[in-house]
């Protein structure tokens, strides 16, 4: 009788803990979030305003738990995740011509906070087409059928219901890892764009892939799906919002540089416009920024700029104007120009040596009155200034010390000398 009583007990403890353990997981709730979105490129892999070439999507994938477990049994034991989501046409896949011709998707290896490596999931994929029963409504620019194009990551391997991988309650989260989309040619479009998780109706099993989570119910539990109780956030507000057109120009103007430290007296405003390519040349869009005292480079924005070609005509308080050698091609968000390495990176070689280790070209400087030639006029205008003794941020102070002395009429003589002109096409 009695080992008939510890049989039942025994039957009646086991069903006990299997209905908590059930109705913990009957409590679970979870989010499952993709986000801190970067548009890279493929050249550097840090900062792709050094190259313009915007072709990565990098981003995390989170999983936290949101409940709070009352006890151990109620902690979120993974078991199983499987990863999907669709891109909108925004996006630049818009090609129906065959299944993963447009990208890879690659995990950034060691991203992963998981303590099991086996957690992470399988053979991640984009694809061009899905199948034509895909059903899931359009809308926002998300393609229908065949021509959605879709990432999916499957699922990974089953981890054992003793491996008690459990999921962070504290934002945000376990990382499931780092993934990047890669573009095999071209580059993603401007603007926000966006991507969205793929969810299915719960326990359906066809070729149709969509995100689900398993989870296990305890320590030592059996495996059950938890895909209805889970939040999917897709956080790419201004994810891929790539910066303002822009145009990344060394210069030197020749008054401020030192051969010794060889580098500017300070950071100086300049002014740059870009250009027809043709005839009048007229002036289409114009930034103003700083150059850098060291590296001799600003960064000029252009907000409206259209991809083309332009002559880059640079401006300097009291320099002689330059012109790019021919028009110049922007087709990424951010160009490149330097006039510093060669004189002929100047229309007609219009530079002046500055340097000869290493070799640097750099603005004619003297022109204070802004007439496009240093002469005469711009000497008297320097030694009214220096005989008067003024100081201070002046046009005429053309080696930007601040005093307006002979320093700055020696430049300028041998300038005037030399008949520097702007020259443009």
């Amino acid at each position: 009788m009695i080992k008939y009583l510890k049989i039942i007990f025994t039957i009646l403890t086991f069903f006990t803990a299997f209905s908590l353990s059930n109705a913990q997981l009957e409590n679970l709730t979870f989010e499952v979030r993709a986000q801190n979105f970067i548009l890279y490129d493929s050249i550097t892999f840090t900062n792709p305003e050094v190259s313009g070439i915007y072709n990565i999507i990098q981003f995390d994938i989170y999983i936290q738990q949101t409940n709070i477990p009352l006890n151990d049994a109620g902690k979120m034991r993974f078991a199983i995740g499987q990863y999907h989501w669709n891109l909108n046409f925004g996006n630049g896949f818009t090609d129906t011509s065959g299944f993963n011709g447009y990208a890879s998707v690659t995990y950034v290896s060691g991203s992963t906070t998981f303590s099991n490596i086996n957690a992470l999931p399988l053979s991640p994929a984009f694809l061009a087409k899905n199948a034509s029963d895909d059903n899931l409504p359009a809308g926002d620019g998300y393609p229908t059928g065949s021509l959605r194009s879709s990432v999916r990551m499957n699922s990974n391997t089953s981890l054992g219901n003793m491996s008690d991988v459990q999921i962070s309650g504290t934002y945000p989260g376990t990382r499931v890892g780092t993934y990047r989309v890669k573009k095999k040619s071209g580059l993603f479009p401007s603007g926000t764009k966006h991507m969205r998780w793929r969810q299915g109706p719960l326990g359906i099993n066809s070729n149709l892939p969509y995100s689900r989570m398993f989870v296990y119910n305890g320590l030592g539990g059996i495996s059950s799906e938890v895909t209805d109780k889970g939040i999917y956030i897709m956080d790419t507000l201004s994810a891929f919002t790539r910066p303002d057109p822009a145009l990344k120009l060394s210069m030197i103007p020749e008054g401020y540089y030192n051969s010794l430290s060889k580098r500017l007296i300070k950071k100086e405003e300049i002014t740059v416009r870009l250009r027809q390519p043709v005839t009048p040349y007229a002036v289409l869009y114009t930034a103003v920024a700083k150059i850098d005292s060291v590296n001799f480079t600003g960064h000029f924005i252009y907000p409206a700029l259209s991809h083309g070609s332009y002559y880059i005509s640079v401006s300097h308080k009291n320099c002689i104007d330059v012109w790019s050698s021919s028009p110049v091609s922007f087709t990424t968000d951010t160009t490149i120009y330097n006039f510093t390495t060669a004189q002929n990176k100047a229309y007609g070689n219009n530079q002046k040596q500055t340097d000869t280790s290493p070799v640097r070209f750099g603005l004619f400087s003297g022109n204070v009155n802004g007439d496009a030639i240093i002469d005469a006029a711009d000497l008297s205008a320097i030694e009214n200034d220096a005989e008067a003794g003024l100081s201070g941020n002046l046009i005429t102070d053309v080696t930007g010390d601040k005093f307006v002395d002979a320093q700055d009429l020696s430049v300028t003589e041998n300038n005037a000398y030399y008949g520097a002109i702007i020259i443009i096409p």
